[in-house]
């Protein structure tokens, strides 16, 4: 039987690492583009991007929101919807409807001090948490007293810190100051009218209270504190 003959061993090329070249993969300008930073920018110039972004944003105006305003008169709490565009005379009219009143005879107060009939909601300030008085005066509260006892009509000064602002009103012994007081604070400037008080023998007077309750006299001073 015959002898299988195995071929001689390969050998092995030993190269000259001195000899081997690298290629580059890519070219010179690839290679450059890949080291390439972003671009810094400065303080200044990012503040101008951003200003000129947000002045690109408008805001759109919001609608007003509808309310219920709530105003107490007597024993009873009313819910009037309003807007802060609403004047408190359209109030007035409303409350004059439920109560079967006529509006020159209703009075609305706020901290005993009366509120105009001009001024919006909005302008007074009032939200949904704000409690209103109405106060529902007798058709001649509006005018001097006629008629009757002359014993039954007392006149009352209401007198401030300046001199000047003093005022003298002709009422029923009987009849609620409260008519007084809005007469008097109707010619003051709203924001007066918010902080107005009134005060007899060192004591605050609220806008229910009658002469006759307080003890007063014919030219009693009842003095206002603004």
């Amino acid at each position: 039987m015959a002898e299988t003959v195995k071929p001689p061993p390969k050998r092995r090329r030993i190269l000259d690492p001195s000899a081997i070249v690298s290629v580059p993969i890519y070219s010179n300008q690839v290679s450059n583009s890949l080291q390439m930073k972003a671009p810094a920018f400065s303080d200044r110039e990012s503040t101008g991007e951003k200003s000129k972004i947000h002045s690109t944003v408008f805001k759109a105006a919001l609608p007003e929101r509808q309310f219920p305003l709530k105003v107490r008169c007597r024993t009873d709490l009313h819910k009037i919807h309003v807007l802060p565009s609403t004047p408190l005379s359209a109030v007035v009219e409303q409350l004059s409807v439920k109560l079967g009143v006529p509006p020159p005879r209703l009075l609305l107060l706020r901290e005993e001090a009366e509120l105009s009939a001009d001024a919006t909601v909005g302008a007074l300030g009032l939200g949904i948490a704000d409690i209103l008085e109405c106060v529902v005066m007798a058709e001649a509260e509006r005018d001097t007293p006629t008629g009757g006892d002359v014993d039954d009509v007392i006149k009352v000064r209401l007198q401030g810190k300046d001199r000047t602002m003093c005022q003298e009103f002709s009422v029923r012994r009987d009849a609620p100051l409260g008519s007084v007081f809005a007469q008097f604070s109707s010619g003051l400037a709203v924001v007066a009218q918010r902080k107005v008080s009134f005060h007899f023998d060192g004591c605050r007077l609220s806008s229910l209270q009658t002469p006759q309750e307080l003890d007063m006299e014919d030219g009693d001073v009842i003095e206002v504190w603004t």
